[in-house]
């Protein structure tokens, strides 16, 4: 097991994107042959397995550039899988609100948001314009790319389109 016992700039700003509470947590990082893991002060059950999106936030800190990385770049993921769908930085606001609510035909409810993209989708289905919750926009639905499960609707307009996704199917939001 290799210990780097220095503290990194920044490790405050990075347990707050994590939430964890700093005064939790060492600043030390512990890497075995199983990944690297943050490690606890009062014994081995603390420490916490990195993901790799975790592991990159603490490289670009190391290297002073985390602190560029900007909120609005954090990742929204597939609750199904973790597939990366969008980021926060796409949400966009359509009729002047980046959330709605609607009900379907069926009565089902759906909180979505609004996205200029979403490279983790795939979409299907013949584009309609019946019940479109956004007049002048087709839709068709958009499922997550990895594991097929539905997120929402791509809407389009001529040469402008946005995606409508379930925000509950968003992991990271």
């Amino acid at each position: 097991m290799i210990i780097c016992e220095s503290i990194f700039p920044g490790i405050e700003s990075v347990c707050k994107r994590w939430k964890v509470n700093p005064g939790n947590i060492s600043s030390y990082l512990f890497k075995d042959s199983s990944g690297l893991f943050l490690g606890g002060r009062s014994s081995f059950r603390q420490f916490r397995r990195l993901s790799d999106e975790q592991i990159e936030q603490i490289t670009q800190t190391i290297s002073g550039h985390g602190e560029k990385k900007k909120e609005k770049e954090l990742p929204l993921l597939c609750i199904g899988c973790l597939n990366l769908i969008t980021t926060q930085g796409a949400a966009i606001p359509v009729c002047s609100q980046h959330r709605h609510t609607f009900r379907n035909p069926a009565g089902i409810v759906y909180e979505i948001g609004c996205f200029s993209s979403a490279r983790g989708c795939m979409n299907a289905g013949e584009p309609s314009v019946e019940y479109t919750w956004f007049p002048g926009y087709s839709w068709c639905y958009s499922m997550c790319a990895k594991c097929s499960v539905h997120l929402g609707w791509l809407y389009q307009s001529g040469d402008s389109y946005f995606y409508g996704l379930i925000l509950k199917r968003l992991i990271g939001g």
